[in-house]
């Protein structure tokens, strides 16, 4: 992974890290096992899961009336909190914040 902060990955950046690159294992090992659905599907789910918490950062931000950084710990201290993914936790923020 490729970052220009010097601080450790979070656990959803792990994750997506490691999807990433059990997909390519699995190329390179067993490609004909491989279903280019199989791909599609993994890498929508990784990439889906960062936009959520990239969007639910925005959502926190702008309702504590904090910077980036400071939404994205909130996320992280809302997810270790209720004992869920940070990206359950990044969608329940999104859908939140649709209610009227």
């Amino acid at each position: 992974m490729f970052r220009r902060d010097e601080r450790a990955p979070d656990a959803e950046q792990v994750r997506t890290a490691q999807a990433f690159a059990d997909m390519l294992t699995l190329a390179v090992v067993q490609p004909e096992r491989l279903a280019e659905r199989d791909v599609d599907g993994r890498l929508a789910r990784a990439l889906g899961g960062r936009v959520a918490v990239e969007q639910a950062k925005g959502v926190l931000a702008h309702q504590l009336d904090v910077d980036m950084a400071e939404a994205y710990e909130e996320l992280i201290d809302r997810s270790a909190r209720d004992g869920r993914t940070l990206t359950d936790t990044a969608q329940d923020v999104i859908r939140r914040a649709q209610q009227p």
